[in-house]
């Protein structure tokens, strides 16, 4: 593991966490390295994952809701809160993944 970590929920918590993630990221001022990705794993389950640096800043809240130690995303669909840099370095590491 690499400090990522990752929480499976409902379709219907991913606002709620998203939400908390967003005010904790806005407050440590936008970390560039930080963000929140999901992943659809079924109808109404999603895998978030969050990278490193968002660990850091989302701790307590990341363990408070049972989440769990992972290694880099293998895929992602939607970036949910990211100030931009993380964004595109995960795309990069995806894309090249898949090659």
């Amino acid at each position: 593991m690499d400090g990522r970590w990752s929480l499976d929920i409902a379709s219907y918590g991913v606002a709620a966490v998203e939400d908390e993630f967003a005010a904790l990221f806005d407050a440590a001022g936008a970390p560039p390295d930080a963000a929140l990705f999901s992943e659809r794993l079924e109808r109404d389950r999603v895998r978030l994952y969050f990278s490193p640096e968002a660990v850091r800043i989302a701790t307590r809240v990341l363990r408070n809701r049972c989440a769990v130690a992972c290694a880099k995303p293998t895929q992602a669909d939607e970036v949910l809160v990211s100030s931009g840099d993380a964004a595109m370095l995960l795309r990069v590491e995806l894309r090249d993944r898949s090659k």
